[in-house]
């Protein structure tokens, strides 16, 4: 999670990656966490600070892709 596109990661944030069905496949705690996931489409959920941050994304098959939550 950042305040801006590239900008500081913030730390002390809860990530919970979720398929497009809302079931859960992983959480995590940290600034950077760090995942392996098939090829679909996804939801993560970042919480910081009593507000939670939502974004959807479709990780295509091969690549390697960083995925940014940006408060808004």
């Amino acid at each position: 999670m950042r305040n801006r596109p590239g900008g500081e990661a913030i730390a002390d944030t809860q990530w919970i990656l979720q398929t497009a069905q809302g079931e859960t496949v992983r959480e995590s705690q940290g600034a950077l966490p760090s995942h392996v996931l098939a090829a679909g489409n996804y939801i993560v959920l970042a919480k910081n600070g009593g507000r939670t941050y939502r974004r959807e994304f479709v990780l295509p098959a091969g690549d390697p892709m960083q995925i940014e939550v940006v408060v808004q």
